[in-house]
């Protein structure tokens, strides 16, 4: 099976990228927090100081300095160091300033109406975020690593358990694809929309089998069916080109015609699997307009058929294919039978056709007979007559037996297990 591209890769890639984006955005969230949280603690400390300083001098009047060695306090912008005062110079002083390899944050000093004095931190040293230790560094990295790798194995075992019941649906698919037997894919494991999908494609895939099949068998059974009658035609007018055609011959013609008629009905019946008009109809009758339509042959073979079938016997069947079904073993026998006579009898319900045969056939060879394209040894046929009457009792929901016993060859069919 080639394929563009995996089913499963697909969901992998799209499980590991979505994975994937969402840790760096994680990490991304993760740092800009820290950043956050880090000028967050170094604020409110300057704002502690200020508060301290502002409450000492409303209360003493004096300029208090601070308690930590890392600020400072500057009576104007201007005398605090050059970055701050060239960032006020520029109108561009904000609560932080970053020059060089230091950084400043700013408050002012609200002491009285006209102060201007600012508190100055230089908090550069305690910037953890901004400068980490590589020990945070390496903790960072391998949490951050292994977040990743778990993720991408989460998302191709994802991917594989989602994607399984798919690929192994397609793989059941591929391997029964050339079979001759209907397929059968694996439908109890899943309860979900992937059992409704098998057994959908199961159903397809078998009625397209048998469609396939029926017209290989329809062209196999009009070249089949269709020679005698054919034959007869052709015969009959080759005749004619030196004589006139007489009553005869008109009737082996009309005969032969309305054979073939009967033969394209049955058969496009059997190749459209469509529900059959079944009617109830005498059997004896229908036995013998089949004889009559095969005279000609019979007549000219001198071959005889003897019919032992009681008149008021009735089965309830589609009618054309009784006919095709009787032509054909007739037609068997005429074709095989070391005798000129078949006897054709009902038995409580068992129709037999019985004939003689040279020698009696093995159970096993038996039994292949009416499978495709099987024939006796230096047969002229098709090998295809019995395999087609097998497929007509199938149709009409009978069953058959065959058998061979002292040289006499024996067809039986069983009407009464007829299910319509």
């Amino acid at each position: 099976m080639t394929l563009n591209y995996s089913i499963k890769k697909t969901v992998f890639l799209i499980f590991g990228g979505f994975t994937l984006l969402l840790s760096i955005i994680y990490s991304a969230l993760t740092m800009m927090a820290a950043y956050i949280v880090e000028d967050e603690v170094l604020e409110k400390l300057l704002t502690y100081e200020v508060n301290a300083i502002n409450n000492t001098y409303q209360k003493d009047g004096v300029i208090a300095q601070p308690s930590t060695a890392f600020m400072t306090v500057y009576d104007h912008p201007q005398s605090a160091p050059f970055s701050i005062a060239q960032a006020y110079k520029n109108n561009r002083l904000t609560r932080e300033i970053f020059a060089n390899d230091q950084h400043y944050h700013i408050q002012y000093l609200n002491l009285n109406e006209n102060s201007t004095h600012i508190l100055v931190a230089e908090v550069s040293p305690f910037l953890s975020v901004s400068s980490p230790s590589n020990e945070l560094v390496i903790l960072f990295l391998t949490v951050f690593s292994a977040a990743i790798f778990i993720s991408i194995w989460l998302a191709y075992r994802i991917s594989v358990k989602i994607t399984r019941p798919v690929t192994n649906l397609a793989n059941e698919v591929e391997r029964q694809k050339n079979q001759s037997e209907n397929i059968k894919l694996t439908k109890e494991e899943h309860k979900n929309e992937v059992k409704f999908l098998a057994g959908t494609i199961e159903n397809a895939l078998n009625d397209l089998n048998h469609a396939v099949k029926r017209e290989s068998d329809f062209n196999r059974d009009v070249s089949h069916e269709l020679r005698t009658p054919l034959t007869v035609i052709h015969n009959t007018l080759s005749l004619a080109k030196n004589r006139s055609l007489t009553p005869s011959d008109i009737a082996n013609l009309l005969a032969s015609a309305d054979q073939m008629k009967h033969i394209v009905t049955t058969l496009l019946t059997l190749a459209r699997s469509e529900s059959f008009k079944l009617v109830t109809f005498k059997l004896r009758p229908v036995l013998e307009e089949c004889v009559l339509l095969l005279y000609p042959k019979l007549s000219e073979q001198s071959f005889y058929i003897n019919l032992d079938v009681e008149e008021t016997f009735k089965v309830t069947a589609h009618k054309q294919q009784v006919i095709l079904l009787v032509i054909n073993l007739i037609e068997n026998a005429l074709a095989h039978s070391t005798g000129n006579t078949l006897l054709i009898r009902l038995i409580d319900h068992q129709l037999s056709f019985e004939n003689d045969i040279s020698n009696p056939i093995s159970e096993s060879k038996v039994n292949s007979l009416t499978e495709e394209k099987v024939k006796k040894i230096n047969s002229t046929g098709l090998g295809h007559g019995l395999y087609l009457v097998r497929r007509v009792i199938g149709a009409l929901n009978w069953q058959f037996e065959i058998k061979s016993t002292n040289s006499i060859f024996t067809f039986c069919i069983n009407l009464e297990n007829n299910k319509n």
